[in-house]
């Protein structure tokens, strides 16, 4: 065991964290590299299938193939999630339990839950759309660290009973307890209608600015959708770290509709949720958009997942952003 977890601390402790600690030995950093990581998630699908009305977990093994080639198996329990995506997709996403004694008994901390996200339908486009919404996790951390790690994944579903299996890309999300722990908060879990005066007015701002270059307006503060309040430990204003960009004009997934609710006539057209900031504030934060400008960019052409004509899309997306950005104009 004490071997075991001398291996585990050594491949995770050069991975840069908030507020530059070494990393702790979680499975999601065992996980996570700078490439696509292979990954296999075996079920009963029909069980599956179930749980998307009953909510009840089902028993999987989850395997994942480390950097030197070998694999590691754990036990698991799955379930569908989502509201939308679980009620309109043929694969909704899913969340994986694993047990906290397992990981312990490993030498790993007990963060026991990563979210999973999948392709909605089969086909070119959905493929596209989850390379998409990785690209959006990856752009958010090029701005902040307070965000959820994302990992893709070349994932393989196993069925149990037939034996059938396919396989696609996906999306493996931190624990949110994990994100807490390494950015010194803890999640407010009934932090409902907050106020915008009620976060830390950075945090708010760049948050609400990426939202709008995304051109996402699937979000909200007042039934925290698709965001999560945390609260710093050591401080009375709250942070947002915000999930789910499937329904913005960056991924523009085939799925997603525009919100008559702020008069969106289309998935692309961008509407700005956020609030009235100090001039301050706004500077403060246009800058940091401005000094990533190159960073942002350089994710999207780094990423050679995506097609050229995708990259080309989202190229041109971001500029019409920041045209309007360096003209005064957000």
């Amino acid at each position: 065991m004490k071997t075991l977890l001398a291996m585990l601390m050594g491949i995770v402790i050069a991975i840069p964290l908030f507020g530059n600690k070494p990393a702790s030995p979680t499975l999601f950093n065992l996980i996570q590299r700078n490439e696509i990581v292979k990954v296999e998630l075996e079920y009963s699908f029909d069980e599956m299938d179930k749980s998307i009305s009953s909510n009840e977990k089902t028993t999987a093994l989850f395997r994942f193939q480390r950097s030197n080639k070998q694999w590691m198996e754990l036990s698991a329990k799955v379930k569908a999630r989502g509201k939308y995506r679980r009620r309109i997709c043929d694969y909704p996403p899913i969340k994986i339990d694993f047990s906290k004694k397992q990981l312990q008994a490993m030498g790993l901390l007990p963060y026991d839950d990563l979210k999973l996200v999948t392709h909605c339908f089969d086909g070119y486009d959905a493929k596209d759309a989850v390379l998409r919404e990785y690209l959006a996790y990856q752009l958010y951390a090029t701005l902040t660290n307070i965000n959820f790690r994302a990992q893709l994944v070349e994932i393989t579903y196993k069925d149990t009973e037939s034996r059938q299996s396919y396989r696609s890309y996906g999306i493996l999300l931190e624990d949110i307890d994990e994100v807490a722990h390494r950015t010194g908060s803890q999640e407010c879990e009934d932090c409902f209608g907050l106020t915008p005066q009620s976060f830390d007015q950075q945090n708010f701002h760049l948050h609400a600015l990426f939202q709008y270059m995304i051109g996402n307006a699937d979000w909200s503060l007042k039934m925290n959708k698709n965001v999560k309040v945390m609260q710093p430990v050591n401080g009375k204003q709250y942070w947002i770290v915000p999930y789910d960009f499937d329904f913005s004009g960056l991924v523009d997934a085939n799925y997603a509709v525009p919100t008559e609710d702020y008069g969106q006539s289309s998935i692309k057209e961008r509407v700005f949720l956020g609030a009235d900031v100090s001039n301050e504030v706004h500077k403060s934060v246009s800058d940091i958009y401005l000094q990533k400008k190159k960073a942002i960019f350089s994710v999207v052409a780094s990423f050679k997942e995506l097609n050229r004509d995708s990259k080309m899309e989202i190229v041109e997306y971001l500029k019409s952003f920041y045209a309007a950005l360096e003209a005064n104009e957000i």
